[in-house]
């Protein structure tokens, strides 16, 4: 095999692995559910930040 069909070989699997990185790009993101998520998110959020009382 020669230097050039490896180094086809080579872009052709990081042009398909970026190809499939781009398609599911958003996959995984955490998302608003519900509305009243946030009632329930702030406050956890802000006790993860370090304010005891998340009020």
């Amino acid at each position: 095999m020669s230097r050039r069909q490896e180094a086809r070989i080579v872009f052709s699997i990081f042009a398909v692995a970026l190809g499939l990185r781009l398609f599911a790009i958003n996959y995984g993101l955490p998302e608003l559910l519900f509305d009243d998520e946030q009632f329930f998110v702030q406050p956890a959020l802000r006790v993860a930040d370090g304010v005891w009382n998340p009020g």
